[in-house]
């Protein structure tokens, strides 16, 4: 008996680890170099079986900055992809069909705006190659990325069919402080999933709900998970076990 459930044992981590593998291959590796050559951004690219389908940019989180190009995929693998541990409501984008660009910030100096502005020029880029769908193309992102997802939708509202930061927070240089909803009318059309909890001890929830609260003020099409008790830890996983959010996202398009 105990022999036969080490075997089982094995067997399972012998199918993971090739999912795995197969799962990481099919994530093509390159690096993006913008035309002043001020930024070098790795990246991963998976692509749709077929054109003309969505694109999501998926925005990593402050621990997976650097040059390796694998943290930020592991981050999207443990979060909204369902290939590795597809459990419950983590199934939604099982049978989808969409290219993914995973862009990796680099370690240096240069400002949040020239960063997300070089993925907004990468994922054009990567939209023709993949023949996509240009008024379906998504951005998502948690914590740091969070505030890569609030930042292009901001300087990009025409552009993304629909942002979702999670953990994250408006902050744009040139916007007035304090907020006023007047600021945010460029904002107003675009659809905007933002989730966090009210007890994350490493980013406030405090600018979300001011900026929510905004843009609730011009009637946008804005929608709150807000909730309590999941930190900065373990919202990801809530967000993406429990919400309908897959389908909601690629229900969104620029053209309507």
């Amino acid at each position: 008996m105990k022999k036969k459930i080490i075997s089982m044992i094995a067997l399972a981590l012998a199918a993971l680890l090739l999912s795995a593998g197969i799962v990481l291959f099919s994530f093509k590796s390159n690096v993006y170099v913008t035309e002043t050559e001020d930024l070098q951004i790795p990246y991963r690219v998976h692509s749709a079986k077929k054109p003309g389908q969505p694109l999501l940019v998926f925005f990593h989180g402050g621990g997976s900055t650097g040059s390796d190009n694998l943290r930020p995929l592991w981050e999207y693998l443990n979060g909204p992809y369902p290939e590795l541990f597809p459990l419950g409501k983590r199934m939604q984008l099982f049978k989808k069909d969409f290219t993914v660009l995973i862009p990796q910030s680099p370690k240096g100096n240069y400002s949040l705006s020239d960063y997300v502005t070089a993925v907004k020029e990468l994922s054009e880029a990567v939209a023709a190659q993949a023949q996509a769908d240009v008024s379906r193309i998504y951005c998502m992102g948690f914590s740091w990325g969070g505030y890569c997802t609030w930042l292009s939708a901001d300087l990009f509202p025409d552009y993304y069919a629909c942002a979702m930061p999670i953990m994250g927070g408006l902050w744009d240089p040139e916007l007035p402080d304090p907020l006023t909803p007047e600021a945010l009318l460029h904002m107003k059309d675009m659809p905007v999933w933002v989730s966090h909890s009210a007890d994350d001890p490493i980013v406030s929830v405090d600018r979300d709900d001011e900026v929510v609260a905004l843009l609730q003020e011009l009637d946008a099409p804005v929608r709150y998970t807000r909730v309590d008790g999941k930190g900065h830890k373990h919202l990801v996983s809530y967000f993406f076990k429990t919400e309908e959010w897959a389908d909601w996202m690629f229900s969104q398009s620029n053209s309507k």
